[in-house]
């Protein structure tokens, strides 16, 4: 578990740096389309490279995330909300792989399926960002 956990911190710590690299090349894109992928192949290959839990894994990575997202947001603010979301959205995110692995499918088909699902997640959330954007005075 612990190793499953600390291949997770690593994770987050590897892609925080290079999702900043790709946001300044491809912006929001970036964000919503290329780091689902980046992230998701990260955590659950560090994982079975540190054979530990995938699920643990993605659990860490996700409150690296979370507590990242709980300190600050684009605004400077705190933002409880969307470090909750960071934790559960990437536990869901590892439940998929772990499940689809304790299902018989190879690892890569877990990757896959927690990679749209992270896609579409994300979409959703650049689109409710964007029509708060709109909504707001000034």
């Amino acid at each position: 578990m612990i190793t499953g956990f600390i291949a997770g911190i690593f994770a987050a710590t590897f892609c925080l740096f290079f999702n900043s690299f790709l946001y300044k090349l491809h912006k929001d894109k970036a964000v919503v389309y290329e780091a689902p992928f980046l992230e998701e192949f990260i955590k659950t290959y560090t994982a079975v490279l540190f054979r530990g839990n995938i699920l643990f894994s993605h659990f860490g990575f996700g409150l690296v995330e979370g507590i990242f997202d709980f300190l600050k947001d684009e605004r400077g603010k705190m933002n409880r909300t969307a470090g909750c979301f960071a934790v559960l959205s990437h536990m869901i995110f590892g439940m998929i792989v772990y499940y689809a692995v304790k299902s018989g499918y190879p690892v890569f088909a877990g990757f896959l399926m927690s990679s749209f699902l992270h896609l579409l997640w994300n979409i959703f959330i650049y689109r409710v960002k964007k029509d708060n954007k709109n909504k707001s005075p000034g």
